[in-house]
C-alpha cells in the first residue's frame, strides 16, 4: 500500500448527493446517478469536454466525497467535482473542506476505475491508521479517480488526519 502525508488547502467540491444507510455500497448510488444521466450532467457542469466515459489523462472531474455528515443510521456520500472557475454549480450541494493535512492512499494501475476504492479504504482504516501515530480529523474522505496517459486508471483515498 502507497501512501503519503499531505497538507492542502482549503477546497470545495459539488456534486450529488445521497444519505447511504449503514452498510450500503455506494456503488449503487454510482449506477443510478450514471444511469439517469446525472454523472454526465455533472461532468460537463464541471467543464469537461467530450466523451465522459473517456476522460483525458489526469484527474478525473468526477470524485466523490463521504463520511462529512452522520446521519442517523449512516452517513452522507457525495458523487462531486471539485469547484472550478467557470463551474456550473447551480441546483447542485457545495461542500467546503477546510485546509487539512490528508494521509492519502495510492492503488495501483488498472484497466477499469474504482475496483480498489473499498481495498484502499480497508486497509487504510484497519491497518494504517491504528498504528501510524495520527487519528482521523474531522472533514471527509475523499475519493479520487484518475486517468493515466496509457489509459489505464488508478485512484487515491483521502483522509484527513492530525498526529495523535
Amino acid at each position: 500500500m502507497t501512501f503519503r502525508i499531505e497538507e492542502k488547502e482549503a477546497f470545495a467540491v459539488f456534486g450529488m448527493e445521497k444519505q447511504l444507510e449503514e452498510g450500503e455500497n455506494a456503488a449503487a448510488f454510482w449506477t443510478e446517478c450514471y444511469q439517469a444521466g446525472l454523472y454526465h450532467k455533472l461532468f460537463y457542469d464541471a467543464g469537461g469536454v467530450g466523451d465522459p466515459d473517456k476522460e483525458p489523462p489526469g484527474v478525473g472531474l468526477v470524485n466523490a466525497a463521504g463520511g462529512y455528515e452522520v446521519a442517523e443510521g449512516g452517513l452522507v456520500y457525495m458523487i462531486c467535482a471539485f469547484v472550478r472557475e467557470g463551474c456550473r454549480t447551480e441546483g447542485y450541494k457545495i461542500l467546503q473542506v477546510p485546509k487539512s493535512v490528508w494521509a492519502i492512499f495510492r492503488g495501483k494501475e488498472a484497466d477499469d476505475p474504482g475496483k480498489q476504492i473499498s481495498k484502499l479504504f480497508q486497509q487504510a482504516y484497519k491497518k494504517w491508521l491504528p498504528s501510524s501515530g495520527y487519528d482521523k480529523a474531522l472533514g471527509p474522505d475523499m475519493e479520487i479517480y484518475y486517468t493515466a496517459p496509457d489509459g489505464k486508471h488508478f485512484e487515491e483515498v483521502w483522509i484527513p488526519v492530525r498526529k495523535s
